[in-house]
This record gives structure tokens, sequence and C-alpha cells, in this order.
């Protein structure tokens, strides 16, 4: 079937006659969504925005509309859009709070904030997904993410805190990225600590 094709410009012009043949049905649902996630696959994430964007205005009420409004946040941060990722994130997390996505999803809008050098809401973000899903795969990194936000923002002492939580986490022989993480943020506390025993 046109659909169990590997991704390529026929597959997806097929894909495009079907939704073109038949708007607004399921079946053109299918292929909209499907077109987005074949461009998104082939990493042509601009362009896997704008479907999962249209397919997000068009098919509202089908069943893959939170798939879709995730890999849409998905697309824009992977295309280094990250004022679109933000409200992208959001929308998706405000629209589905409990996705079994939600914890990249925070990952990312916390990443995206980072980026864009918005390190509040960065740090904000990334503690919620450590506060709220603590045994995700993703808290871990966030935690080191974290401590980078803060010394950003210059609270050194949240940074610290963040650091050695980290830190402690590490599994043993584990030091590189204990080691990484002091290499960026370590000398500026030490130099905080000095003047703050002064």
């Amino acid at each position: 079937s046109v659909y169990d094709r590997a991704p390529s410009a026929d597959s997806t012009a097929s894909l495009r006659a079907v939704v073109d043949a038949a708007p607004g049905t399921p079946i053109s649902g299918d292929a909209q969504f499907r077109i987005g996630r074949r461009l998104f696959e082939a990493k042509k994430f601009a362009d896997a925005a704008v479907e999962f964007q249209r397919f997000s205005v068009d098919f509202t009420g089908n069943p893959k509309l939170k798939k879709a409004q995730f890999l849409l946040a998905e697309s824009y941060f992977s295309a280094e859009k990250h004022d679109d990722a933000v409200r992208a994130f959001e929308r998706f997390l405000d629209n589905f709070p409990t996705s079994e996505d939600t914890p990249l999803a925070l990952f990312h809008l916390a990443s995206a904030h980072y980026a864009l050098k918005s390190f509040e809401p960065a740090a904000k973000n990334y503690q919620r997904l450590i506060d709220d899903y603590a045994s995700s795969e993703y808290a871990k990194a966030a935690l080191y993410n974290l401590a980078l936000a803060y010394k950003a923002t210059g609270k050194l002492d949240r940074a610290e805190e963040s650091y050695r939580r980290y830190a402690a986490q590490a599994a043993p022989g584990e030091s590189s990225g204990k080691e990484a993480l002091w290499g960026r943020i370590g000398p500026v506390i030490s130099a905080w600590g000095c003047r703050k025993r002064s």
C-alpha cells in the first residue's frame, strides 16, 4: 500500500492526493499525519512543522491530534525555531498534560527557553520535570541543565545545590558528566563562595 512504502517524493505525493481528494475525512487525516511523520523521519523539520500545523488545524477531532501536536513542537525544536517550539510545547502541555510525551516535552520546552537565553523559564521547566517526573529518563539531564540555568541567572547557591544533587545521582565510575558540569560551574561557584565568606 502507499502507506507502507519508504518515504519518497512519490509516496508523499500519493498521500497529498488522498488529502486533496477527500478533505476532512478520517482517511485524509491519516494521510495528512503520515505526510508530516515522513518528513519528520526524513529530518525535514521545517516542512514537517507545516504539515503537523495543517493537521492540528484541519483535524481537531482526530485521535492522532495529541501526537501531531507533540511532533509539531518537536519539529520546531529540531529546526531550531525555538520561539515557535516554546509556543508549540506550551500548547501541547496545556492540551495534553498527562501524555506519555510530557517529560520529553518539558525537557525540550526548557531547552528551547535556554537556547533563547530565557534562563528563568528554563530553570522553572527543568525543575518541574524533576519534581513531577523524577523517574523519567530525562530527569537527570534536567538536573544537569538546571545547574547551568541557575548559573546563567546568577543564582549560584541553587546552581551548586543542583550540581550536588546531580553528582549524588551519578553511578559509580560515572565521573565525566560530573567533571564536565563542575568544570562549567565550579570556578564561578568557588569564586562566589570566597566572596560570600569574606
